[in-house]
């Protein structure tokens, strides 16, 4: 049924520039207040065309930093505060589906994890039979304070100069 109505969504909005849509969550991107006004005005017609409705309690418009799947988008992107907190609040895990859990929730937020695969590399170890041992703690915290570092990802400028770096 999500496919279905996914699919729905992306018919309906698909000559909307502006909006991204994840099910029901359409998320519109503007530069200004009167662009907004309009890219916002474009989107409730393509939806009402498609013979779909919003729900105004449920929404939230004209903000300039919105909670998205997990991200908190603005100027760049970052994870949600309350993700974070869930992650410190869990602690290690305890058995092999509780380490899937962690591996796999931070396996989503890894391009804010510099260095992601050889840091979680005893984590996933551990998948294999490995014993948790003061070196795979040592990894769950490197990898939990590297999330907390608030990383916040953004596009690159397009008059600033660009290169790579070797490391």
């Amino acid at each position: 049924l999500e496919r279905v109505f996914q699919r729905v969504m992306d018919q309906a909005l698909k000559a909307v520039q502006a909006a991204a849509c994840y099910i029901d969550d359409v998320v519109i991107f503007s530069k200004s207040e009167e662009e907004h006004a309009e890219h916002l005005e474009a989107t409730l017609d393509a939806i009402a065309d498609a013979g779909l409705t919003c729900h105004l309690e449920k929404c939230k418009i004209a903000r300039r930093t919105v909670a998205y799947l997990g991200f908190e988008v603005q100027c760049g992107m970052g994870i949600q505060e309350a993700k974070v907190a869930v992650l410190v609040k869990l602690g290690a895990p305890k058995d092999k589906g509780a380490l899937r859990a962690l591996l796999g929730f931070l396996n989503y937020y890894r391009r804010f994890i510099p260095n992601f695969s050889k840091r979680a590399y005893r984590l996933n170890q551990l998948l294999r039979g490995k014993k948790w041992e003061p070196e795979e703690e040592q990894a769950r915290r490197d990898l939990l304070e590297a999330i907390k570092a608030g990383t916040v990802l953004q596009l690159p400028k397009k008059d600033a100069p660009h290169g790579l770096e070797q490391q």
